[in-house]
């Protein structure tokens, strides 16, 4: 039996394009290929616009897996990140996070 496996490495910058409509890289090798793609990112918003599943840590603990709209709510990202955040859900449903403005 013989096993294959195939790696794809990209940047954070192969999520910009100029166009919010664009297909992304990983978007198109995941569909095309009928890939299981895992991204380790501490990028909130990149996780949660792009993943169907997220999983939250703290210091090794997983405390959440969930779709991101589920995981990302306020009092346990910033229990996690132990700062001030909004959480705010677009019109796709997709959550946003956000540091307040210092007043």
């Amino acid at each position: 039996m013989t096993c294959s496996i195939r790696t794809y490495a990209m940047s954070i910058s192969d999520y910009s394009s100029k166009s919010s409509n664009e297909p992304r890289p990983i978007s198109r090798l995941a569909s095309a290929n009928r890939y299981t793609v895992v991204v380790v990112t501490h990028e909130l918003n990149l996780a949660g616009q792009y993943a169907d599943q997220v999983a939250l840590f703290q210091k090794g603990k997983c405390l959440r897996v969930g779709p991101p709209a589920a995981v990302f709510r306020r009092e346990l990202l910033e229990q996690v990140f132990q700062t001030p955040l909004t959480v705010e859900l677009g019109s796709s449903g997709r959550p946003r996070v956000n540091m307040p403005s210092a007043k």
